[in-house]
């Protein structure tokens, strides 16, 4: 059935916090988004759910799923954009909502040379209780795989950067959110092989 305009806006306006307090990591902030048992699962292309490092990306609350991404996201800067969203109620108390969204991720310790990009869908249960509403369950499937930039040319110039692709892919493989994100299946040698190669150091992340 259709959501009335007034619940349709308070969860739109929900939803720009959620991307808003995961960016600007207000981590008490996003957590009040949810139920305190909701439910966050991350999935790949194939439908597979994410890992990072052995990290399983499903959480059994928001609380979960901050601590992990409070230190996931501690030396990096986050973008979430989601667009208008496709909303349905399906009881009373529960709307359906579906959200295409683009992430980037940009790593501090390589002076923002280094950058993860992908995008896909949220599909989400949204409930009422205690007369708002509240994230029951989410489940994120990217779409777009995720791809790895190694800029060869700095945003800015700056005598205390040493810009060779060497060094950048260097310093993104001792970075702390690397070592998570990342299985290290391929040695480092090829990583800075293949991104020397591209004309704009694009790598697409290994499968």
């Amino acid at each position: 059935m259709p959501v009335s305009h007034e619940v349709m806006e308070i969860i739109r306006r929900k939803k720009a916090q959620h991307g808003r307090y995961m960016d600007t990591k207000q981590w008490d902030k996003f957590q009040e988004l949810f139920l305190p048992h909701a439910s966050l699962t991350f999935l790949d292309p194939a439908g597979a759910i994410v890992t990072a490092g052995s990290t399983k990306m499903a959480f059994s609350s928001a609380a979960d799923f901050a601590r992990f991404f409070a230190r996931f996201w501690a030396q990096a800067q986050t973008l979430h954009m989601f667009g208008p969203g496709d909303l349905e109620q399906t009881a009373s108390d529960e709307v359906r909502a579906i959200w295409s969204m683009e992430d980037q991720m940009i790593m501090n310790a390589t002076g923002g040379m280094v950058h993860m990009r992908g995008g896909g869908y949220y599909y989400e249960t949204w409930k009422m209780s205690g007369g708002d509403w509240f994230l029951k369950d989410l489940s994120s499937q990217w779409e777009v795989a995720i791809s790895l930039q190694i800029h060869k040319s700095p945003p800015a110039p700056s005598p205390t950067r040493n810009l060779s692709p060497r060094n950048n892919i260097s310093a993104f493989w001792t970075d702390p959110n690397w070592a998570l994100a990342w299985p290290h299946r391929n040695p480092l040698s090829q990583h800075i092989a293949q991104t020397t190669k591209r004309p704009r150091g694009t790598y697409s992340r290994p499968r």
